[in-house]
């Protein structure tokens, strides 16, 4: 039997015994179960526990939907014959079996704990909660002006050289003809994401602490635009302007039509451009390289700036923008600097935790820090978090 069918199998003598089941048959297969080993004893406790089961089925929803959204993409690469493999989607083996019991009770479970919390503990939650991040950035206008787009859902923010800038259903846009050139800068500070449509049509998706600098319109035969942090393209297509991006400084990407994304967050020495359709010249220095979808340019400093892998994962790259979290194959200081940009918090790792433990997973990014941490508590580590939006971990 698979270990996912076995996990889902005690799940449901728990369930079982929560509807008041008491044969000796399903008291003697949980003892024996609970025997076994001390990671068998850690799981029954959580299964009995009424609140983690209630957690869990939130982020299992969540988990699903995000899903949803990505395996379509996904089926799209594999049927043209762009990807070679695809990875199954998974979700830790306890959340299986939380899940498991959470969908057999009903959603009514769920709703009927929530309000026999008590008010004192709900208040409590509030005090050491860190809410999720949300859509929201500044717009530096061409005159040095900010504008915080954080609450503005729909109205004209500015008139820059014929040109307005004006946000729609959340989301910035740029209509006119400007007479002459003028430069905007979004930044989206940490617990902030923001998309705006550059002059061009292009699309921009900006993650937690980026920022993008690009004309109010776009003249001659080319178009340009800096970034910094991490930012998703979908460029519009103008073959008599090709698109370029200046990634810190660093390295330009040339496009003339394409949907890519570039991860240079200045905490990171390397520079992160992957591509999901058409194709982008990537140089620096005197170095340069063409991608095809599905390929990834990793660039470091000499004596190998440019580093090329094939069949990348997109649903991992593109988490952030679906609204999730993608921990899969990444240490436990990766993931805390993905946590510390989106909730706004610093991470303290202390001496005895290893900062390369391995991490895995995926959770939405909806959730407030305490749940996803409640998520977590499956590892052996233990998540303080303390004021000041600081977050300690220890062993």
């Amino acid at each position: 039997m698979e270990e996912k069918d076995h996990i889902q199998e005690v799940a449901g003598w728990v369930l079982r015994e929560l509807q008041g089941d008491e044969s000796r048959e399903l008291k003697q297969e949980l003892s024996r179960f609970v025997a076994a080993s001390e990671e068998n004893a850690r799981l029954y406790a959580r299964l009995k526990n009424q609140d983690f089961l209630a957690t869990r089925l939130q982020e299992y929803r969540a988990y699903e939907e995000s899903k949803e959204r990505n395996w379509e993409r996904l089926q799209e690469y594999v049927s043209a014959g762009k990807r070679k493999t695809a990875r199954t989607f998974y979700l830790p083996r306890v959340w299986w079996a939380a899940a498991s019991i959470m969908l057999l009770l009903g959603a009514g479970f769920y709703f009927w704990r929530s309000r026999q919390i008590p008010a004192s503990s709900q208040q409590i939650a509030h005090v050491t909660d860190v809410p999720a991040g949300q859509a929201g950035a500044i717009l530096t206008l061409s005159d040095g002006r900010q504008v915080s787009l954080d609450t503005i859902t729909n109205g004209v923010i500015a008139l820059q050289s014929g040109v307005t800038a004006k946000v729609v259903n959340g989301n910035l846009y740029y209509e006119g003809n400007g007479t002459k050139i003028a430069y905007n800068i979004m930044n989206t500070p940490r617990g902030r994401q923001y998309q705006l449509t550059l002059p061009d049509g292009t699309q921009a998706w900006l993650n937690s602490f980026s920022s993008i600098r690009y004309p109010t319109v776009f003249t001659g035969n080319k178009r340009e635009v800096e970034i910094t942090g991490e930012v998703y393209l979908e460029v519009a297509k103008d073959a008599q302007a090709p698109f370029y991006v200046n990634v810190k400084n660093k390295a330009k990407v040339q496009v003339l039509g394409t949907s890519f994304n570039i991860n240079a967050y200045e905490d990171n020495s390397e520079i992160y451009t992957t591509l999901l359709e058409g194709s982008v010249r990537i140089s620096k220095d005197n170095a340069a390289v063409n991608l095809h979808p599905g390929q990834q340019a990793i660039l470091r400093e000499a004596p190998q700036p440019i580093n090329v892998l094939d069949n990348v994962e997109i649903d991992k790259v593109l988490a952030w923008k679906n609204g999730a979290f993608n921990f899969e194959d990444v240490t436990l200081a990766e993931a805390m600097k993905q946590l510390e940009r989106w909730y706004d918090i610093e991470v303290v790792i202390e001496k005895d935790v290893p900062a390369n433990l391995p991490f895995y997973g995926k959770i939405s990014r909806t959730l407030s820090l305490q749940k996803l941490l409640d998520a977590l508590d499956q590892t052996d580590l233990k998540f303080r978090i303390e004021q000041h939006r600081k977050l300690i971990i220890t062993k």
